[in-house]
């Protein structure tokens, strides 16, 4: 991964507590599947967005604090000492350190291996250890997602483009249009 700059939509406001207040349309993208796989997150993820791929950057207001593993709670600290950590978080770590992503590191960047970030973030995320991936998105046609622990994708976007359309109109998977977003605290 490559370090970049902040988050580029205006539409979106983060602040210090992690939530974000977004001025735009959400829909969510299920699997019709009872029973969610990594494999059927990583193929979701392939076939609605593999065509911009090269398009897509990561944001994270916080890379090291992405699994909830790292928090002390009780002395609100966070710890990334790997024998105090599950098997996951000390993956994604890995990936971090091996990027020379800084601890502390709040921004952009772009991933150069897509199939080693995904099986490891959504491995964090499908067994809760994260409760909702870093944000994806593309700058080009101005909109962002996440994965969640559920099996599903929250997409935003400030207006409808072609490709919003299509994600939209999509048969193979469930496409829920939610209302009007404004100020979603701790996404959920």
């Amino acid at each position: 991964m490559q370090e970049g700059e902040s988050f580029p939509f205006c539409w979106v406001k983060f602040d210090s507590d992690s939530c974000i207040d977004v001025q735009g349309h959400k829909i969510e993208i299920y699997i019709k599947k009872d029973s969610v796989s990594i494999d059927d997150m990583k193929s979701l993820f392939c076939d609605l967005f593999g065509t911009v791929v090269d398009e897509l950057s990561i944001f994270s207001p916080s890379w090291w604090d992405f699994c909830i593993d790292t928090w002390n709670i009780q002395e609100n600290t966070f710890c990334y000492d790997p024998q105090f950590l599950s098997k996951e978080t000390v993956s994604y770590l890995h990936i971090l350190q091996d990027s020379n992503i800084a601890k502390g590191y709040s921004g952009c960047c772009v991933c150069n291996d897509w199939d080693t970030y995904l099986s490891v973030a959504l491995d964090c995320i499908m067994k809760g250890i994260a409760p909702y991936g870093n944000f994806i998105y593309n700058s080009k046609e101005q909109f962002f997602f996440y994965f969640h622990h559920t099996g599903s994708i929250g997409l935003y976007y400030e207006n409808e483009t072609p490709s919003i359309f299509a994600l939209r109109k999509n048969d193979k998977y469930e496409v829920l249009s939610c209302s009007d977003v404004s100020r979603l605290s701790q996404i959920e």
